[in-house]
């Protein structure tokens, strides 16, 4: 079953209990109100019996006769009752004719108690429990009650004509119920056709994106959730697509950095098997630093995977960041003089940090011979140290080179990514870093591995500055 049907069965299910649910209480309630309302008449029809006995009673009736005569008008409601007025007599009638008429010819008998009690006051009569006793209508005589008119009948059932009143009720709830049900069921339907179509489109569009199409979008303007799916997805597909870019990139990159040293060493070698060069120490130390450069390549790629993976040793010490930078600005000293560039170190003493010594010097080196490749001569590349947020220590490295472009900032640390795809390596840099678009990468992982996070911050025409943060030692 699409989810489309789950909703509406889940729909129909929920319209069915509610409807249920309203149809019994609406039963009920009807019942109560025809129950009520048998009550209200045989009140009606007890009030005027209760006058006309007070009546008797104030002018010197027995009990047993305001009795007798009870039961008579009871059995005869159009009898002319002796003793009582006319007045009395007709509206007695007529109320009785009322409430006869609204009962349906039913009629209770009535018997005089006392009010505490409830013992009856005749010898006819019959004591009244406690329910006849909150049904009694007071027989009042100079303002005193001296009775009450108790039925001996509760209204328990239902006439005919209240029975009738119910199940034309029930029929016009039920009638009411399905109405109601089929809008809501319609309402429903349309509802969630609208909230499924936008999911539709979304299940359409990443079929397309697992089928290999990276430029599917879901077309989606909505802001409610379905709409911050589709959002999520289309995000998801750019950053495929992105990925696989860089993947392709990737992919060429590996093989152009590989087929260079591939090149040197295969055409050396293939020119002193042809007698073309010497088999001399200076073409060996050629193939030799080619072979180095492949290695390096090599490593650095194992580097970052066993980085991301999870899975590089660390051995963290406490380290002195003074030094660390001291010694990393001695050994591209040499490097810089042959380009006229100034090492400046600037930290203070005593600031001490968390990290592996040597992917530490792994990752500074990545940095240093980056800034060197970029730094113009006469310039200085200042290695600075202090205080990061929190319990971090910053290490910076900023030098006064071209700047790195804003389309180009997100992704100087993704793999193999060059801003300038053209520029012209130092071969005194390649023992130090290899060139291949991997440092940044592997300085990214390796700070991370560590706990730390890597940042830069660069304009056009103003240099660069790298940023390395780690725990405080």
């Amino acid at each position: 079953m699409n989810l489309f049907g789950k909703v509406m069965v889940a729909l129909i299910l929920a319209v069915a209990v509610a409807l249920a649910t309203a149809g019994i209480l609406a039963s009920r309630g009807a019942g109560a109100a025809a129950q009520l309302y048998a009550t209200d008449i045989q009140q009606q029809q007890a009030l005027p019996l209760a006058q006309e006995a007070g009546a008797r009673r104030s002018a010197g009736d027995s009990w047993d006769a305001i009795q007798a005569w009870l039961d008579e008008a009871i059995a005869s409601p159009g009898m002319m009752m002796q003793g009582g007025t006319q007045a009395g007599a007709g509206r007695m009638g007529m109320n009785m004719g009322r409430g006869r008429q609204a009962m349906m010819g039913r009629t209770h008998a009535y018997s005089l108690v006392e009010p505490e009690s409830g013992a009856p006051l005749a010898a006819k009569g019959t004591e009244a429990d406690s329910q006849a006793l909150a049904l009694g209508i007071p027989v009042v005589v100079a303002g005193e009650t001296v009775a009450l008119l108790t039925p001996l009948l509760q209204p328990s059932g239902m006439t005919a004509a209240g029975e009738a009143f119910v199940d034309e009720v029930n029929r016009a709830v039920l009638l009411a119920a399905l109405a109601a049900g089929l809008v809501a069921l319609a309402a429903g339907a349309l509802l969630a056709a609208s909230i499924l179509r936008p999911l539709q489109r979304v299940e359409q569009t990443v079929a397309r994106i697992g089928q290999g199409d990276l430029a599917a979008r879901v077309v989606n303007n909505s802001r409610d959730e379905v709409g911050r799916l589709a959002a999520g997805v289309n995000a998801m597909a750019a950053s495929l697509e992105e990925q696989e870019q860089l993947r392709q990139r990737l992919v060429a990159d590996i093989a152009h950095e590989l087929r260079t040293p591939l090149s040197v060493i295969q055409g050396n070698l293939q020119a002193i098997l042809d007698g073309v060069y010497l088999l001399s120490r200076d073409e060996v130390q050629t193939i030799f630093d080619e072979t180095r450069l492949l290695t390096r390549i090599v490593n650095d790629l194992h580097d970052v995977a066993q980085a991301e993976a999870h899975r590089l040793r660390l051995t963290t010490e406490r380290l002195d960041a003074a030094e660390v930078l001291t010694t990393l600005a001695d050994r591209f000293r040499p490097v810089a003089e042959q380009q006229a560039v100034t090492l400046e170190v600037h930290a203070p003493a005593g600031l001490t940090l968390s990290a592996d010594p040597e992917r530490l010097q792994q990752v500074l080196h990545n940095l240093v011979g980056n800034a060197l490749r970029h730094a113009p001569s006469g310039s200085a590349i200042v290695l600075g140290a202090g205080k990061g947020t929190g319990a971090t220590v910053r290490l910076s490295v900023r030098d006064s080179g071209p700047g790195i472009a804003p389309a180009d900032l997100p992704h100087v640390f993704d793999r193999f990514y060059r801003a300038d795809k053209e520029r012209a390596r130092n071969p005194a840099l390649n023992n130090l870093t290899a060139g291949a678009g991997l440092g940044l990468a592997i300085a990214r992982a390796l700070v991370e591995a560590q706990g730390g996070g890597i940042s830069v911050e660069s304009s056009p025409g103003h240099g660069a500055t790298f940023h390395v943060d780690l725990p405080m030692g």
